[in-house]
């Protein structure tokens, strides 16, 4: 089984088993420690569009990378 993050197997509170597309899927329900948020100082938008490959919310504009 791939764990995405550590978790510790006793505070397993629910397994939900699925079988989908031929493959397994095991999803864990876990009690975990909370952790330390930080405060964040600057926020952006970002929008991802057709014409631009995507527009900021300074203004500035990142142009759609062609690939040949």
């Amino acid at each position: 089984m791939k764990a995405h993050f550590k978790y510790d197997p006793a505070k397993v509170s629910r397994i939900n088993v699925k079988y989908h597309n031929r493959k397994w899927y095991v999803n864990l329900t876990s009690e975990i420690e909370e952790t330390q948020t930080v405060e964040v100082i600057n926020k952006i938008g970002i929008d991802v569009g057709l014409l631009t490959f995507a527009a900021l919310s300074d203004a500035v504009k990142i142009d759609n990378p062609k690939f040949s």
